[in-house]
């Protein structure tokens, strides 16, 4: 998008780099609090048992 002349917001800060930041966020924060709570959510189960036969989920970075 760089020399579009399109406004910062909306069309670049809720980007790739936005979603990504949020979805890495939102499952840390579940991550913490399944860990204090004390159980295993589902979607660590399914991230664990190679969701579908895939080596990672759908949209889940290569990184984790």
């Amino acid at each position: 998008m760089a020399g579009t002349g399109n406004a910062w917001w909306p069309d670049f800060c809720l980007g790739h780099g936005c979603s990504t930041w949020a979805h890495m966020s939102a499952v840390a924060l579940a991550d913490q609090a399944a860990q204090a709570l004390g159980i295993r959510p589902n979607y660590q189960r399914v991230r664990v048992d190679n969701w579908k036969g895939y080596e990672r989920a759908p949209g889940e970075s290569a990184s984790r």
